[in-house]
């Protein structure tokens, strides 16, 4: 069968060569016009699995609903010179968000709004302590706040520490006094040096330096600052965000020029 298939071809191509060119030119044409109006590229790999599938359905949901999560990161070392390295990574973030293409600039946190849910950003850990703090029986932030005079307030620490303590009474009673402390540190700051009074709670609950008080996105040891950068993506090249990544350099490089010494990319 297949024999006399080709044997048939091989007559119709050497009787009729010109309509054989004629027919694959034709087909060439028509098929180069499809690929032009149909084809594309999709370097979107995340179009490679197919919706069907619960769990990537579930995922493709997501990014519909709260956008692509996949940023590029500024990272800027501070070093010894914090406020220095806000100003740069203001200058650069300042200047990546004025070039063409770029969805979101993210390096400090300023909305009010967010302060009011800013408990929902911490862990259990953090939360317990604020509670225990806050609502801790007589020696608490709650107790401490009804008093009207300091005669009452030591009157208060004296009872607490003549008689037995618990453990976990103990364990307040330290916090207690580090409050104490702290906020007579912070006065007399203000008071000798005429500093803006600054509370130290966040020390004292989470240890030093856990957020920045400026709203810079830092990590916890001051030695990083971050900012979050979303450029548009062009999912029809193979780069996907070539161009805006070499404008996103450019802008670091020029600021770099004003800030020398720092360290950042």
């Amino acid at each position: 069968m297949r024999t006399r298939f080709f044997t048939w071809l091989g007559r119709a191509i050497t009787r009729r060569p010109a309509a054989i060119v004629a027919v694959a030119v034709v087909i060439t044409i028509a098929c180069a016009a499809l690929a032009f109006t149909r084809l594309s590229l999709d370097a979107d790999q995340d179009n490679l699995i197919s919706e069907k599938l619960s769990y990537h359905k579930r995922y493709k949901d997501f990014l519909r609903e709260f956008g692509d999560q996949e940023y590029l990161y500024l990272v800027v070392e501070a070093g010894d010179d914090l406020p220095r390295a806000k100003k740069f990574i203001a200058a650069a973030a300042g200047r990546i968000a004025a070039l063409p293409d770029m969805r979101e600039v993210t390096y400090k946190i300023d909305n009010p709004a967010l302060e009011k849910s800013f408990l929902l950003l911490l862990s259990q850990k953090e939360l317990k302590a604020i509670a225990d703090m806050v609502n801790g029986g007589a020696f608490s932030i709650r107790s401490i706040a009804s008093m009207s005079s300091i005669e009452g307030l030591f009157s208060t620490i004296n009872k607490q520490i003549s008689g037995p303590v618990t453990p976990a009474e103990e364990e307040r009673l330290t916090l207690g006094f580090k409050y104490f402390d702290s906020l007579i540190s912070s006065l007399n700051d203000t008071v000798t040096s005429g500093a803006p009074y600054r509370s130290k709670l966040e020390e004292l609950f989470f240890g030093e330096g856990s957020f920045d008080p400026d709203g810079y996105l830092a990590t916890r040891n001051k030695k990083f600052l971050i900012c979050l950068i979303m450029p548009s993506k062009d999912y029809g090249t193979l780069a996907v965000i070539e161009k805006p990544l070499e404008r996103i350099r450019s802008a670091i490089d020029d600021t770099k020029k004003e800030f020398p010494g720092i360290s950042a990319g």
